[in-house]
């Protein structure tokens, strides 16, 4: 991973340090904050992820070729198990906190919007944010939501006119193909007991893992993106800030 890609080498932002504390710092003459220390933690946490899912994959595969290989242990069963509780507790606190972040990310980058001059904007900060609980509005209003982010970060003063980036198209449908997924992961897991179903859950989970991967490398590089085209344009607005 490059060192901290989120600090523009054209702009200093003002000499805005980075932020310890993962939040966006005010440059001081305008409201624009700098955001390269919550995209640098988000990007980490995004990086691990994947991590994380690969070694999810490959314990699939071993609970796999175990279960396609009965009779097994006692003693392999209980590995088996313990491991993937332990994969499993893992990836879902790493879940809950990229997801945290994430928001974070999301309510300060809109928040940026109006600062560079972009108008009309169909989402505030904290809708950007709101849309992905909402039931039914969230098949649609989330991509909306970071389209209009990508675009308006990119080119604020006309960004209607701009196309949505062909990444986050991408990115959101792998999303909600890996929701999908998941929910049926979740209703079916309520009843797999025997040897067959649980085969079944465990290729579904596979298929889930190989749709994650993906799909926080995708999160990575939107986030890389949308940060880097907001420097610019803060970094034209304010060409005497640039040292």
């Amino acid at each position: 991973m490059e060192n901290n890609p989120y600090a523009p080498p054209v702009s200093s932002l003002l000499g805005a340090p980075e932020d310890t504390a993962g939040e966006g710092t005010s440059t001081g003459l305008t409201g624009f904050r700098d955001l390269s220390g919550i995209s640098s933690k988000l990007s980490w946490l995004l990086l691990i992820g994947v991590g994380l899912r690969v070694v999810g994959l490959l314990s699939s595969f071993m609970q796999l070729s175990l279960l396609t290989h009965a009779p097994y242990s006692v003693a392999q069963g209980q590995a088996n198990d313990l491991r993937e509780r332990l994969l499993n507790s893992g990836q879902g606190i790493l879940f809950l906190v990229t997801a945290v972040v994430f928001a974070r990310w999301i309510y300060l980058a809109q928040k940026n919007l109006p600062e560079l001059g972009a108008r009309y904007l169909r989402f505030g900060p904290g809708w950007s944010v709101g849309v992905f609980f909402v039931p039914v509005l969230n098949l649609w209003a989330p991509y909306q939501a970071m389209g209009d982010l990508a675009k308006a970060s990119r080119d604020p003063r006309t960004w209607q006119l701009d196309d949505t980036p062909a990444l986050l198209l991408v990115w959101w449908i792998v999303w909600l193909l890996k929701q999908f997924l998941s929910n049926g992961i979740l209703n079916f897991s309520m009843r797999a007991h025997s040897i067959d179903q649980l085969e079944v859950m465990t290729v579904l989970e596979i298929a889930a893992g190989v749709l994650a991967v993906p799909l926080y490398l995708l999160a990575y590089h939107i986030v890389r993106r949308i940060w880097r085209d907001q420097s610019a344009s803060f970094a034209q607005l304010h060409p005497s800030s640039i040292s």
